[in-house]
């Protein structure tokens, strides 16, 4: 009896032992879970933000494209505004747009404005929001780019073309290089630079440089009306002619609806003259005056067939030689240069080149790229770009 006492007391001290053990152990297990919860929500939280934080990036990379494709392919770059663009307080290009995920559940934010808008550099600022540019808490990012104002590389040459390049005469020299979609044929003249053919080059004048066959084919500029028109200080519409008149003030670009016929006069630049007939210059004629003053004339004419030219310049007098300042582009048409004549500039068509100028010249010569963008659209190249 008294050994059974003995035993029962032992068993109830063991009893109460394992009660505080088990009640330590569920404590720990419960401030273990807590603590392992805790840090999942942290981190779930903390994933959460850098989630936020890169949506914000991509909505401010949006705002930035946004404005990189209104500067190289809006109709009208910039005004009259168009929705959802306005102006902010200092005149600068400005819209905030909210974006939409597929699900048609609200992404974020973004809001741009471009600086300078018709400078040679000008600037896209960008903020992306999330989950709204209005939310009390939201994640922010901001894209800071500077643009680079460019010309087509078609213009880096001093004749390109989309058909074919026919360089003949002695006395005929070409300082710069040529390219063409198709076949270059060089008679008797001589090319100063290289000569660049998707076909075959035949030489049987001189070229200095590298000749290359079997070129890559690159693209070449495309003629945009609404660009031009849009752009334009004056509007012709007809036919347009300029004789005897010295001088002729080209002051940025004039637009003309039909053809456009130059004769014994002198037109004083920068500008453009852009036709969309056919642009003929005669003799005892000067377009621009130099470097600075330079006049380029753009004509939209398709030629219908071979020998149907859209720019053409006459054969000049051996003592007075018509002379160009500036870029000769025809995207649809024929260029033919006749003898006596002189192009300081470039000559760029998308049908076939015909140059004769006997005793003339062709000078490839570099313009800035605010002169360009009189004869086509310029192209805008990223040259800084900065996040925060």
């Amino acid at each position: 009896m008294k050994s059974e006492k003995v035993t029962q007391k032992v068993s109830r001290s063991q009893s109460g032992a394992i009660l505080p053990m088990v009640i330590i152990l569920m404590l720990a297990l419960t401030l273990t879970g807590i603590a392992f919860l805790n840090a999942g929500i942290m981190e779930n939280s903390l994933v959460r933000r850098q989630i936020d934080k890169n949506q914000s990036f991509y909505l401010a990379e949006a705002g930035v494209e946004t404005a990189i494709w209104q500067f190289n392919y809006a109709d009208r770059p910039w005004r009259p505004w168009s929705a959802p663009w306005t102006e902010d307080g200092d005149g600068n290009p400005t819209r905030t747009e909210t974006l939409y995920a597929w699900q048609s559940s609200n992404v974020g934010d973004y809001e741009v404005t471009v600086i300078n808008k018709d400078s040679s550099y000008p600037e896209i600022d960008s903020f992306g929001y999330v989950p709204s540019k209005e939310a009390e808490g939201k994640i922010e990012k901001r894209v800071r780019i500077t643009l680079e104002k460019n010309h087509d590389p078609m213009f880096n040459y001093a004749i390109a073309s989309g058909g074919g390049i026919i360089i003949e005469n002695p006395g005929t020299l070409i300082t710069g290089s040529c390219y063409t979609i198709g076949d270059i044929s060089i008679i008797s003249a001589t090319v100063d630079g290289n000569a660049e053919a998707t076909g075959i080059v035949t030489n049987q004048g001189t070229v200095t440089g590298t000749i290359t066959e079997g070129a890559e084919e690159l693209p070449f500029p495309e003629f945009d009306s609404d660009y031009y028109q849009y752009k334009a200080n004056s509007i012709i519409n007809g036919d347009l002619v300029i004789n005897s008149v010295t001088p002729y003030i080209v002051d940025g670009i004039l637009y003309v609806t039909g053809n456009l016929t130059i004769s014994n006069s002198t037109l004083v630049g920068p500008g453009s003259i852009v036709a969309e007939g056919k642009i003929l210059i005669q003799q005892n004629s000067i377009v621009g005056t130099s470097i600075d003053t330079g006049v380029s004339l753009v004509s939209a004419y398709e030629s219908a067939f071979e020998g149907d030219i859209a720019i053409k310049i006459e054969q000049g007098a051996v003592e007075n030689p018509t002379i160009v300042w500036g870029a000769l582009w025809s995207p649809n048409g024929e260029i033919k240069i006749e003898m006596n004549s002189k192009l300081y500039g470039s000559a760029v068509s998308g049908g076939r080149h015909k140059i004769e100028t006997g005793s003339g010249v062709i000078y490839y010569t570099e313009f800035d790229n605010d002169f360009y963008s009189y004869a086509a659209r310029p192209t805008y190249l990223v040259q800084n770009w900065q996040e925060e």
